[in-house]
């Protein structure tokens, strides 16, 4: 473990990430309204051109677990017949005769897949739709991402329905900030583009689920304790 040193003090990285971390550790320190209102000027993302066909609701959900804040992800079945075994936030597609609204479609669809009561979600907002890559055979879907506090996390009894989800699991957000957790995954075509990719948790975070992290923390946190940057490299071209 590399260890810094001063004239007063001897710490090891990870004691001086938990100081760096410490004012956004709790639930009571955040700024909800601030929050809600930084993740409304997200940029909007649209990866397709196709028409769309399908929208969704998710929920980024915040909740302490074991003292620490952190983020509330699923890792989806085997048995699911799109984006198997690759993490996801909890939420599905947008019924009309059943929701009224994205919020209520992201709590009805977490509620289904981890078990977690609609009763113990508190709505703080939403951010943008999101329109993400599909193949050529796949419907076209936008994404809206449902902000909310899951309460008394620690007290809940997780039911991971086995049919949608395989686990259900958090990552702190100390962690998701640390840059030794940090990846992307670049991509060539067109202009050229990156994609954030998330180490720290029990599963690799990449793809939407890695995009709306990257915009909620954000959101979330000034840029001295969340590095916005997400690099690309140019691609070497050989000349003839």
């Amino acid at each position: 473990m590399k260890m810094y040193t001063t004239k007063y003090l001897h710490v090891s990285r990870d004691q001086i990430i938990r100081v760096f971390a410490r004012n956004i550790m709790t639930l009571k320190e955040i700024s909800t309204t601030s929050l809600v209102s930084n993740f409304k000027k997200s940029p909007e993302i649209r990866l397709n051109d196709k028409p769309v066909v399908k929208s969704a609701g998710v929920l980024i959900g915040l909740c302490e677990n074991n003292g620490n804040l952190g983020l509330l992800y699923t890792l989806r079945s085997c048995l699911m017949k799109n984006h198997t075994r690759q993490v996801s936030f909890p939420g599905g597609i947008f019924e009309p005769g059943t929701d009224k609204s994205y919020e209520e479609c992201a709590l009805r669809e977490t509620e289904e897949e981890t078990g977690i009561p609609k009763s113990t979600v508190e709505i703080l907002g939403t951010g943008n739709l999101l329109i993400p890559y599909r193949g050529k055979g796949a419907d076209q879907i936008q994404i809206m991402p449902v902000v909310g506090i899951i309460h008394n996390f620690d007290n809940i009894q997780l039911k991971p329905n086995t049919n949608e989800v395989e686990k259900v699991f958090t990552v702190s957000i100390e962690r998701l900030i640390d840059e030794r957790y940090r990846r992307y995954t670049q991509y060539r075509s067109g202009r050229g583009y990156s994609t954030p990719v998330y180490t720290a948790g029990e599963e690799r975070i990449w793809g939407l689920s890695a995009i709306l992290t990257h915009l909620f923390l954000t959101a979330l946190l000034p840029k001295e304790k969340y590095s916005r940057k997400i690099p690309y490299v140019q691609p070497y071209q050989m000349q003839s």
